[in-house]
């Protein structure tokens, strides 16, 4: 008996192997051709966690954490194709800061009068500065 179930396993496996499986798009590639609109949905407001409701609605089945991991990985791609124009999906955009100083006359800010915004607080809920320790070599 055993050998005739392991005959017909042979024989469903070699002919699954002469045709390719029934696959539709993976949710990566659905991911990657709709990351501009997904940007443009970042742009206004709305979190990985709406997207991922988003998604959820339409029947697509990923957690949470795999599609945060399909948005970073379709963002390097762009970036690595050199799309930057909102247009086609900005992925990178340039570092935020805080500063109530005024620009000298060349129009640039000293390193210690710009602050880069961090995640990271000290205790006293200062936020971190750069490597720059002075001013001289600005």
């Amino acid at each position: 008996m055993a050998k005739d179930s392991t005959a017909e396993l042979r024989s469903l496996l070699r002919s699954a192997a002469r045709k390719p499986p029934a696959r539709g798009e993976s949710l990566y590639s659905k991911v990657r051709s709709l990351y501009p609109e997904i940007i443009a949905l970042k742009k206004n407001g709305y979190t990985d966690s709406e997207i991922h409701e988003l998604f959820l609605s339409k029947g697509e089945k990923a957690s949470l954490g795999t599609l945060r991991q399909y948005f970073q990985r379709a963002a390097k791609e762009w970036a690595n194709e050199g799309r930057t124009d909102v247009s086609q999906g900005a992925t990178a955009l340039p570092p935020k800061t805080h500063t109530s100083a005024k620009p000298n006359a060349s129009g640039a800010l000293k390193p210690s009068q710009t602050i880069m915004q961090s995640s990271v607080k000290s205790s006293d809920g200062r936020r971190g500065l750069g490597h720059r320790l002075n001013d001289d070599d600005a």
